[in-house]
């Protein structure tokens, strides 16, 4: 983990998401990580929240986020721009329990 990542995702902010995956893991029954990042220019960072069964949702903070955080579906497609942390948890729950779904439905 890079410090400009750490400061785009604070350790409040990373309990909360972790708090997240937690829930995740146990309504999917599959394990659900966040994995931190952050693009090349060191501009843009993110959370993605994975499961073995791929990517479910992000959340993005970095240049032109008005508020807190875009979060993308696993398609890159935002669900829900420019939120606070309660809301932007609320949409990346939602996000990644229908993507959920959509996977396993597949499988």
């Amino acid at each position: 983990m890079q410090a400009s990542t750490a400061a785009a995702f604070t350790p409040a902010v990373r309990v909360v998401i972790d708090d997240l995956c937690k829930e995740l893991t146990r309504r999917t029954r599959r394990t659900v990580t966040a994995d931190y990042g952050q693009t090349d220019c060191d501009q843009f960072h993110d959370a993605a929240l994975c499961a073995e069964t791929g990517l479910l949702a992000s959340f993005v903070a970095g240049p032109g986020v008005p508020v807190g955080f875009v979060i993308l579906g696993p398609d890159g497609v935002p669900v829900v721009e420019g939120a606070a942390l309660g809301p932007a948890v609320r949409a990346a729950r939602t996000a990644a329990l229908r993507a959920h779904r959509r996977k396993t439905r597949k499988t």
